[in-house]
């Protein structure tokens, strides 16, 4: 059963996503010469962040890369091919100084997220960082719950990650960032990631991307 999850993420849905997703966030980065992102608990393989160095090199952007994730010993100390620093994945949200911190769906697995929770992890994360580029899950009802929860199942099981309950609403999420005085400074809505072959879970309106800034940065 695991390995026909596995095929299922890495041959069907993950390249049905990868593109789109990259291509996305790379829209919302500035151009600077230089600059840092940090790619928190995005991904074992770090497809994002390959890729989208890729595309920033293509618009003359040097970028380096802070990469955090369940990385075993031999891959963090032999994998010579790829150019980032490479760091296990910590649970008190320390992250290295950056540009843009990435954190693409991961903040629906924090166990017990509530608004004083993610108060706490985004003042640190934005002690370190200028942007959050925040890809995630809303959810509008029981039925859109329940299709994430499947898409979660099929996609991390394997892994050991515990299928979330609930996921975020709109509203209450835009409130709680209006509340904190966190500024969205871009809104990426209605994006189809995943081809229409899969119905119902390829709803681009159960997907989201914000850049999002504190208020005196």
């Amino acid at each position: 059963m695991d390995s026909l999850k596995k095929f299922i993420k890495y041959k069907i849905v993950k390249n049905s996503r990868k593109k789109i997703l990259v291509n996305k966030i790379n829209s919302i980065i500035k151009y600077k010469k230089k600059i840092k992102i940090t790619d928190y608990g995005s991904g074992y393989d770090n497809y994002v962040a390959k890729l989208l160095g890729k595309k920033l090199k293509k618009r003359g952007i040097n970028c380096k890369f802070f990469c955090y994730d369940d990385f075993d010993k031999n891959y963090i100390t032999n994998n010579s091919s790829l150019n980032f620093k490479l760091y296990k994945y910590n649970n008190n949200y320390n992250i290295q100084k950056c540009d843009y911190l990435m954190v693409n769906d991961v903040l629906h697995h924090i166990e017990g997220i509530n608004e004083v929770k993610l108060k706490k992890i985004f003042k640190r994360f934005f002690n370190k960082t200028k942007y959050i580029i925040l890809k995630d899950h809303f959810q509008y009802g029981i039925f859109s719950n329940f299709l994430l929860q499947f898409m979660d199942y099929v996609g991390n099981s394997y892994y050991g990650l515990k299928t979330p309950k609930k996921y975020f609403n709109k509203k209450e999420f835009d409130l709680f960032l209006e509340k904190n005085e966190f500024i969205v400074e871009k809104k990426l809505l209605n994006v189809r990631y995943y081809s229409k072959f899969f119905l119902f879970l390829s709803n681009p309106k159960l997907h989201f991307i914000y850049l999002i800034k504190e208020s005196h940065k």
